[in-house]
């Protein structure tokens, strides 16, 4: 065999053995962060979980289950932007993971994203993924009707309630002044 042969059988073996190797070394350790990352947020530690979601997430690209727990890490903290962004890397990680929809749809509209969360629920109902799944699709027509109402609530400040007359109380009359009951 010449050098090129070896070459080929080197490279072919270094494609087949090596690099599936590596990857399951890598989804493996992602996972296992991914594990650890749980465990730190059941026990309330969310820094802590926060950031083995990132490493989970960075180690294994495909791993939608780690930018979705992120997400609602950052949404149980209120960070409602944060949340949207790592839903977002969730679909992208998954385009089938059909929960990270509704829930970026949900981040969006805390967030006061209005734009942003109906071209999202628009988005989301476009895909034959979230189509197929009949939960999904009636969710997330409901939340496009509560983008609507919150878009019309934040636009115009509800009206503001009549006056109502002040009336004095009516009198009590007091025992010194008012005559004696009759007895009967």
């Amino acid at each position: 065999m010449n050098w090129r042969g070896c070459f080929k059988s080197i490279c072919l073996l270094a494609v087949v053995g090596v690099v599936p190797a590596a990857l399951v070394a890598c989804k493996s350790e992602a996972e296992k962060m991914y594990n650890q990352a749980k465990e730190m947020n059941d026990e309330g530690r969310l820094d802590e979980a926060i950031e083995l979601y990132k490493k989970a997430a960075e180690a294994d690209p495909n791993n939608a289950k780690a930018r979705f727990r992120l997400a609602q890490v950052y949404e149980h903290q209120e960070k409602y932007p944060l949340a949207a962004e790592w839903y977002q890397k969730a679909i992208e990680a998954d385009p089938d993971y059909v929960r990270s929809y509704a829930e970026l749809v949900k981040a969006l509209l805390r967030a006061k994203e209005f734009d942003k969360a109906q071209a999202a629920a628009k988005d989301a109902l476009d895909r034959k993924v979230v189509r197929r799944d009949i939960e999904a699709t009636q969710e997330i027509q409901a939340l496009q009707a509560d983008i609507e109402k919150e878009r019309k609530g934040a636009a115009t400040p509800p009206p503001l309630a009549a006056p109502v007359p002040l009336t004095p109380p009516p009198a009590v009359p007091d025992a010194a002044t008012s005559p004696p009951a009759a007895n009967p």
